[in-house]
Parts: C-alpha cells; structure tokens; sequence
C-alpha cells in the first residue's frame, strides 16, 4: 500500500511503541478501550510478519493491559 493513502502512516501520536509497531485507539472502538496494535512494515496480515515484529507486537499487547487497566 502507499504510504500516502495508508490511514495508519498518518498517525501522530502513539499511546506506546516500540522499534517495530505502535498503539493507538480505535476511532471507531467496537468496545471501551478498544485499540489497535500496528506495525510498522506494511504487510498484508499476520503471517507475513517476521518473527521479531510478532514478539514486538505481543510485547505491546502486554503493555497495553496494563495501560488500560490502570
């Protein structure tokens, strides 16, 4: 995808990150506190992550919960 057209490459702010992805909320949440774990590289699902942006990710899942339950 072009960087240009990507709604996530626009992005300002991070709730947090890391050298692969970043957090944010959803500006549609499906339910309170619903965010959005991104990466970094463009990929187009899950399985085309390498395994060092799938720890990145789970990292930031982890230190999600704890931003949202605090």
């Amino acid at each position: 995808m072009n960087k240009e057209k990507c709604p996530f490459c626009t992005v300002n702010e991070s709730l947090i990150d890391n050298d692969l992805a970043y957090v944010i909320y959803d500006n549609y949440p499906v339910s309170a506190g619903h965010i959005l774990i991104i990466p970094y590289r463009h990929v187009s699902d899950y399985f085309e992550l390498t395994d060092e942006e799938k720890i990145a990710l789970q990292s930031l899942l982890e230190r999600s919960k704890t931003l949202l339950i605090n």
